[in-house]
């Protein structure tokens, strides 16, 4: 989102179940840049590469996101819902602007 709205030009997003990570670099501000990346101690491995419609990463963030609540309201762990629904309504706000 940070990118979407034009606070940053370039972000890197961990994955919890493994060594990868996706670096994101605005190519302009309807396009993204995408690396996908294996990090290991020897060095990083590049995987992949694609260039998207910002409004699509925007999209998946969103989904991710609510995915990702109702898992851990599922498990029954400790989630912030203000702190859910205030990105939700930041994706909401920032994907009217690319469409």
């Amino acid at each position: 989102m940070r990118i979407a709205s034009g606070a940053s030009t370039a972000e890197t997003v961990f994955f919890m179940d493994g060594p990868y990570v996706i670096e994101l670099t605005a190519k302009s501000p309807n396009r993204v840049d995408i690396h996908f990346i294996e990090d290991r101690p020897q060095g990083k491995i590049r995987r992949g590469f694609a260039t998207v419609p910002t409004r699509e990463v925007l999209e998946n963030a969103a989904l991710v996101l609510e995915e990702m609540n109702n898992a851990c309201q599922e498990r029954g762990w400790q989630v912030d819902p203000a702190a859910v629904v205030s990105k939700l309504h930041e994706a909401s706000d920032l994907l009217s602007k690319f469409r």
